[in-house]
């Protein structure tokens, strides 16, 4: 990473576009549908031994991207008009991450359904936790690879992000920020904004 920047009061700034993010990116996520199934299937016959490796590259693989956005998930659409706005007028890849690797929870509950549910309708509890603690370490490695690989890292702070206070309400938004200040700094690999 290059540079880092804290955008306060994101809410209140207007950024209007009509492209579609989601439309233009459908193709950048690399989400394997068979890879759930797989992956119990893998656990299941691995004693519950999960492959990092794997993780990383059929669900949250580094993509090639100039700016890393930190934000809110509430804020996941206006966001995306700012994505749009800078690849458009900067000519740049833009990283959200629920665009490029989709939503954890939705895969947490697909992975919970296929390998922690049990006849009785209630999910075992030590295999939910295993896989949910595992998962979560994995992205939040995967998150700080793409930070450290990008140029600009921009933190949109809104009602959604910060209280009143300015104390953080994600847990992931505190891990990306501590970690893009303690990334080493280096010149940018691409052309400057």
């Amino acid at each position: 990473m290059h540079v880092s920047y804290y955008v306060k009061n994101f809410d209140k700034i207007e950024i209007d576009s009509s492209l579609f993010f989601q439309e233009k990116h459908k193709e950048s996520r690399n989400y394997n549908a068979n890879f759930v199934e797989n992956f119990v299937n893998y656990i299941e016959n691995n004693e519950g031994i999960i492959s990092v490796a794997d993780i990383l590259e059929n669900v949250f693989p580094e993509i090639e991207c100039d700016i890393f956005l930190s934000h809110a998930h509430k804020d996941n659409s206006k966001v995306i008009n700012l994505a749009n706005f800078l690849e458009e007028k900067y000519e740049c890849k833009v990283f959200i991450d629920s665009i490029f690797w989709g939503n954890i929870f939705n895969l947490l509950k697909q992975i919970d359904d296929n390998y922690c549910l049990q006849k009785n309708g209630n999910y075992n509890y030590k295999k939910r936790n295993f896989v949910t603690s595992n998962l979560f370490l994995i992205l939040n490695t995967a998150l700080h690879k793409m930070i450290e690989k990008t140029n600009y890292f921009f933190f949109l702070e809104t009602k959604q992000s910060t209280k009143e206070n300015q104390n953080l309400i994600s847990p992931w938004i505190f891990s990306e920020l501590s970690f893009a200040t303690q990334v080493i700094r280096r010149d940018p690999q691409k052309k400057a904004l």
